[in-house]
């Protein structure tokens, strides 16, 4: 990796640094513990940012411990550090990792999402799900595991115990806005594609709660089974997905609204991270934009805009399960998982 603005980061994915100055700095022996090492994922905008999360696994022991990594441009680690102690819940989360100009936060420590560290703790999060359900939940047996984790934005969780379920914590507004759309999407008939059962919203921390669907993502997948087939039943329920009315009081938006949202988040990181493609991304860009049509998009397209569609794809063998056959060994569908538009 060569980013010369942030010099020391090439080491951030070699096992042997993790293990050697990012675990240490927090609080894990990995001499004394095999642990298992594995990048949740990566946030890099060239020449500005440049995070990481990473999950640290012990052999044979359940616990597991997240961590988040912020690079800093050369010089600024110790500053970036001070600041985040002062606005941590617990300081002793926050770590100063000096040989990769970086700070790192232990989970649940995270200033933008407090209640992640009420709801990852058993008698909180209990309490928590029982508001979310509007039926009592015990902690006894109750366990949490972080699935998927953007800093400071959101979270998703699940549970397990007397039942399985997930949680996504995220901003609250957006979290109840997308709780009731689904709930909307959910109720209605001949949909086409498959939902998590949304199951309800805790105003109070902010998060929506859906059923459990076990399964594996599909990006693993891709390597093995036949790319055709993947594409053929995802394609059918996006055609599904974009042919469903949008719910009442949704807010227009037009196609200028898209090709400025992709204008503004899109086409500066395509083209700075491949110059080398940037003539053809901005004649694209503008060719898109003398084609913009007057009239506001399509109910459906307006619908897809109002959500930020996440493909799981399931592999199954359980008699309920009214999925189509993949093989004679396992059966499949595409389900599809929904959060707030970024």
């Amino acid at each position: 990796m060569i980013d010369a603005a942030f010099p020391d980061a090439a080491g951030f994915a070699d096992p042997d640094q993790i293990g050697s100055l990012l675990a240490p700095a927090m609080g894990l022996d990995p001499v004394a513990v095999a642990i298992a090492i594995a990048i949740m994922n990566v946030s890099y905008v060239p020449a500005r940012e440049l995070g990481v999360v990473y999950r640290f696994t012990p052999a044979g022991a359940t616990g597991e411990t997240i961590v988040r990594v912020d690079f800093a441009r050369q010089g600024t680690a110790r500053e970036m550090f001070e600041r985040a102690r002062l606005r941590a819940a617990d300081p002793m989360r926050v770590a100063l990792i000096a040989r990769w100009c970086a700070v790192a936060w232990r989970l649940p420590e995270d200033d933008r999402l407090p209640a992640l560290a009420s709801l990852i703790t058993p008698t909180a999060g209990a309490a928590a799900l029982a508001r979310a359900l509007g039926s009592p939940v015990t902690d006894r047996g109750l366990s949490a595991r972080v699935l998927g984790y953007v800093p400071r934005r959101r979270a998703v969780v699940r549970f397990d115990g007397a039942v399985s379920l997930i949680a996504k914590l995220g901003r609250m507004r957006d979290e109840g806005d997308c709780h009731r759309r689904q709930v909307e999407l959910f109720r209605r008939p001949n949909r086409g594609f498959r939902l998590p059962r949304p199951l309800g919203y805790d105003p109070v921390l902010g998060f929506r709660v859906e059923e459990a669907v076990s399964g594996t993502s599909i990006e693993p997948l891709l390597q093995y089974a036949a790319l055709d087939d993947l594409l053929r039943d995802a394609a059918t329920a996006i055609v599904a997905l974009h042919g469903t009315p949008p719910p009442p009081g949704l807010p227009r938006i037009g196609s200028g609204d898209l090709l400025a949202q992709i204008e503004d988040k899109t086409i500066g990181r395509l083209t700075t991270t491949l110059p080398g493609l940037a003539p053809r991304i901005m004649d694209l860009s503008a060719r898109l934009r003398a084609r913009e049509p007057s009239r506001d998009l399509a109910p459906d397209v307006r619908f897809m805009a109002t959500f930020t569609p996440r493909i799981c794809w399931l592999t199954t063998t359980g008699p309920s399960s009214s999925i189509s056959t993949i093989s004679r060994q396992a059966q499949r569908s595409v389900i599809w998982r929904f959060s707030p538009a970024a």
